[in-house]
C-alpha cells in the first residue's frame, strides 16, 4: 500500500488514490508549475486507518443509512454526528501515522504546512465535484499535522456535503486523500492548538497555483 505519494510522483492516472486535485497538482509539476512542495496523504491511508480499528463495517451501514435520510434534516445530522464519530474514534493507524510523519519531516524541521481535502468516489475513483466551503488549515508540528489529516477526513460526512452528493445522484460511499504542501509562514491569525483557518482551495493563500474541488486550476502564475 501507498499510504503518502509526493506531487512530483503523481499524475492525471492517480485519481483514486489522491483526487482529483492531488493528480492535477501532479501534473502541474510536471509542466514546471511552481507548486509548493508537498505531499498527498492518499485514499489507502484512510482505509488503512479504518481496517485496523474495525470501523469499516460500520463506517459503510451508517453511510447508507445517512443517505437515506437526505430530505429528514435533523436526522441527516445525526447520522453525519455518528460518521464523523466512527472516523474520529478510529484514529489513524501506526503504519500511516508513521508514513504521515516521515514526510513531513522531509519538508523541514517543524515546517508550517497547508492541508487541504481531495475527495473522490468510492467506486472507480470517480472525481468528486463539490461546490461547497472547504477550510484548509495552516499547521506546525507533528500533532497538529496529524490532527488536521483526521479533520479533513471527519469533514467528508458535514451534512451539507452527504446530501449535495446524493441529491447529485451519488450514493456510493467516497473516499478522500489529503493534500500537504509546504506554506508560506506563520499564518495571520494562530489558534492555541497551533492552527489557523486559511482561505483558497488546494494551495491555500501560500500557493502559486490554486486547484478547485473538480481538479481544475482557477488561479495560477509562473515566478
Amino acid at each position: 500500500m501507498s499510504y503518502v505519494r509526493w506531487l512530483d510522483q503523481l499524475d492525471g492516472t492517480d485519481v483514486g488514490i489522491a483526487g482529483g486535485r492531488g493528480a492535477c497538482l501532479g501534473e502541474l509539476v510536471a509542466t514546471g508549475w511552481p507548486v509548493p512542495a508537498g505531499f498527498v496523504v492518499t485514499t489507502e491511508s484512510y482505509l488503512r486507518s479504518l481496517a485496523d480499528s474495525g470501523s469499516r463495517e460500520e463506517l459503510r451501514q451508517t453511510w447508507r443509512a445517512a443517505t437515506a435520510v437526505v430530505g429528514q434534516p435533523d436526522q441527516l445530522a445525526e447520522q453525519c454526528r455518528q460518521l464523523v464519530s466512527i472516523v474520529r474514534t478510529a484514529g489513524m493507524s501506526g503504519p500511516v501515522r508513521q508514513a504521515v510523519l516521515d514526510a513531513y519531516h522531509h519538508l523541514g524541521e517543524n515546517a508550517w504546512v497547508i492541508v487541504g481535502s481531495s475527495v473522490v468516489a468510492g467506486d472507480g475513483g470517480q472525481v468528486v465535484a463539490e461546490v461547497g466551503d472547504d477550510p484548509v488549515a495552516e499547521v506546525r508540528g507533528d500533532e497538529a499535522l496529524l490532527r488536521a489529516v483526521r479533520d479533513r477526513w471527519a469533514a467528508l460526512f458535514r451534512p451539507e456535503a452527504v446530501a449535495r452528493r446524493v441529491r447529485s445522484g451519488r450514493r456510493d460511499e467516497p473516499l478522500v486523500a489529503v493534500i500537504v504542501q509546504r506554506g508560506a509562514g506563520r499564518p495571520t491569525r494562530e489558534t492555541e492548538n497551533g492552527t489557523a483557518g486559511s482561505a483558497g482551495t488546494a494551495g491555500g493563500r501560500a500557493a502559486l497555483v490554486s486547484v478547485d474541488l473538480e481538479g481544475v486550476v482557477i488561479e495560477g502564475r509562473r515566478g
